[in-house]
């Protein structure tokens, strides 16, 4: 078919999302996300919590982590979510509880 990408047509996306410092346990950078899904596989299939997923659609889709389920939940901070991110996109939190950016 010989067909070519013309990759100028298409809009870049400018994507300047805050980090996520809100979860006691672990920082998520959005901006570093390929949204590859292992963190919300391994924290529901494996782990059985389901604090980590995917929220909105199309281009605005993010993973999430939503604190108050994870304080309810059965989480123990087991951070093979963490672990488990290709890009560095979760980071553990620091010793004294804060994240520097």
């Amino acid at each position: 078919m010989k067909v070519r990408l013309k990759p100028h047509r298409f809009k870049q996306l400018d994507r300047a999302l805050p980090i996520d410092c809100s979860n006691p346990f672990f920082v998520l950078d959005p901006n570093k996300c390929v949204l590859c899904g292992k963190c919300t596989w391994i924290c529901h299939e494996r782990c059985g919590v389901g604090a980590l997923n995917f929220i909105n659609r199309g281009f605005n889709t993010l993973i999430a982590a939503f604190p108050e389920l994870i304080t309810e939940s059965n989480c123990a901070a087991c951070m093979e979510c963490v672990d488990n991110c290709p890009v560095g996109a979760l980071l553990p939190r620091k010793a004294g509880g804060r994240h520097k950016e």
